[in-house]
């Protein structure tokens, strides 16, 4: 129970510092494309979330889940998990954008808080769950 915790804990300070990064990254990326493409919210999510993705497979098969497991295999499974969640963010936030019209940013912050916890069950028990430690 108590390395559960311990666990959940690192996997929160992972998700929030990956959070900082994808959506200083998604902001930006708006700020630059807006204008531009009608497309900009799509765009902007998959930048930002392939470097934030990017960040997050190291420190989560390193420090949270602490997989020995192959690099390869683990990341295959990995980027599958994060096409996913960035199709879902990416629908549900130009859905809901285009109902309601508010900030971009603010909405991706409440759906991508949602599919945190769909993301730490997908790792826990499908990226890194034959070698948790």
């Amino acid at each position: 129970m108590k390395t559960e915790v311990i666990r959940v804990l690192k996997y929160l300070f992972s998700s929030l510092s990956a959070f900082v990064i994808d959506i200083c990254v998604f902001q930006l990326m708006v700020l630059l494309l807006k204008e531009y493409s009608g497309y900009y919210i799509f765009i902007s999510t998959f930048i930002s979330r392939v470097i934030s993705s990017m960040y997050s497979f190291a420190i989560n098969k390193k420090l949270v889940f602490k997989d020995k497991g192959s690099a390869r295999k683990s990341f295959v499974k990995f980027a599958i998990l994060c096409v996913i969640q960035m199709c879902l963010s990416a629908v549900l936030v130009n859905s809901i954008y285009g109902l309601i019209r508010v900030s971009e940013s603010a909405i991706k912050v409440c759906v991508d808080s949602v599919l945190f916890i769909f993301s730490y069950l997908c790792q826990k028990y499908i990226v890194f769950g034959s070698k948790i430690n």
